[in-house]
């Protein structure tokens, strides 16, 4: 059986830009959550990092990028204008009803590394990203200083994007995005009220600590599960999604990039007594493979065409990593996220001239010491084929 085609999204707007954001995030989570353990990632992280290499990208490059992001393919001109005007409203609301939320850029270049302007301005004035240099031939100092800003902008919560092992003496261009969040519930869980109890995990039950509550909240059932909003202040809210066993799970993920959002219109206003626990979750994740299965294969490759953002030696993307955090409790939730998109360059290829010799006519031939320089045998061939 066939699965119907997601759409495409034109990503003239920040709304369209998140529509194909949360597309190919879900999409992309379906590769790399395999297996039964906690998982925290960032689609909008994620699809950041994709949009900036789209915008330094050409031909069949940027065509693969733009397909793996669900963007039509002659929006690239505007897309990233659309993701940056949603960062930008993103954090227009930090320090507003009890609201932090940042999103924040950066890269670093090889020192001596000619940028594009065009590619420049398009990372300060879409994203706000500023351009340092360093030496990527000395991978412990270069490593420090990414690793410092990751930590400021997650508020300590990311410590570490990148290391040593993952800068190289080819490593050009290293372009990190990091996402920060921390909300208060609209209606808070009464701390008094939280119980110990049984969590059904794979490996069999576990205890936790259960938070409780009861009101009127967006609820809905579809799909075999319970689908329900917990709205914090400041316009954003936590969709919990609950099978109605525990196998139906991942039936249920490989269908989110598809019903995800008419799952959301069948919310209506319910009563509901809620029992949610309380976790913390960490999350390291590689996505250059997931996203090669998902088409986007050029870019990793060293025949990939990024020519916007350098007319230096061809750059390819070597890796594109993300950290990510996450904790809920009585009051709210706090999560963050990084990811570091490392481009390195094509290795020199050794010119060489060579001088044609093909032996097909009559030709003698000499076995000597190198070392005396004594000639051991000392010949002649007329016809190969014979003895």
């Amino acid at each position: 059986m066939t699965r119907p085609s997601v759409a495409t999204f034109d990503a003239a707007t920040p709304e369209t830009a998140a529509a194909a954001g949360n597309v190919f995030g879900f999409e992309l989570y379906g590769r790399i959550a395999r297996g039964g353990g906690n998982i925290v990632f960032s689609p909008l992280d994620a699809a950041v990092a994709l949009s900036t290499a789209m915008y330094g990208a050409r031909g069949e490059t940027q065509t693969e990028i733009l397909r793996v992001l669900h963007i039509e393919p002659d929006a690239a001109d505007w897309a990233n204008a659309s993701f940056g005007r949603l960062i930008a409203d993103l954090n227009a609301r930090d320090g507003k009803h009890g609201l932090t939320v940042r999103v924040a850029n950066r890269a670093w270049a090889q020192e001596g590394l000619v940028i594009h302007p065009e590619f420049l301005s398009m990372l300060k004035n879409r994203y706000g990203a500023s351009v340092g240099q360093v030496d990527f031939r000395t991978s412990g100092p270069a490593c420090d200083e990414i690793n410092r800003w990751v930590a400021r902008a997650t508020n300590g919560r990311i410590e570490q994007i990148v290391e040593p092992q993952n800068i190289k003496g080819d490593t050009r261009l290293v372009l990190a995005s990091a996402l920060y969040f921390k909300g208060l519930w609209e209606h808070r869980f009464d701390p008094r009220e939280t119980r110990d109890g049984d969590f059904a995990a794979p490996t069999g039950n576990v205890r936790g600590r259960f938070m409780w509550t009861r009101g009127e909240f967006n609820y809905a059932r579809a799909d075999g599960a319970q689908i329900l909003e917990l709205p914090f202040a400041g316009n954003l809210s936590m969709i919990v999604v609950l099978p109605d066993a525990p196998d139906r799970l991942s039936t249920l993920e490989q269908k989110l990039e598809l019903d995800f959002d008419g799952w959301l219109k069948k919310l209506v206003k319910t009563q509901v007594e809620i029992h949610l626990p309380r976790w913390t979750g960490v999350s390291a994740l590689t996505m250059e493979g997931a996203l090669q299965q998902m088409g986007m294969r050029l870019a990793f490759e060293t025949g990939a065409d990024l020519s916007r953002i350098t007319d230096a030696r061809p750059l390819y993307i070597a890796k594109i990593l993300q950290r990510a955090f996450i904790d809920v409790n009585e009051d709210g939730s706090e999560a963050a996220a990084a990811s570091a998109t490392l481009y390195e360059t094509v290795a020199d290829e050794p010119k060489t001239t060579f001088v044609r010799f093909r032996a097909d006519h009559v030709f003698l031939y000499a076995i000597r010491d190198s070392r005396t320089r004594a000639v051991l045998f000392f010949g002649r061939v007329a016809d190969p084929g014979r003895r």
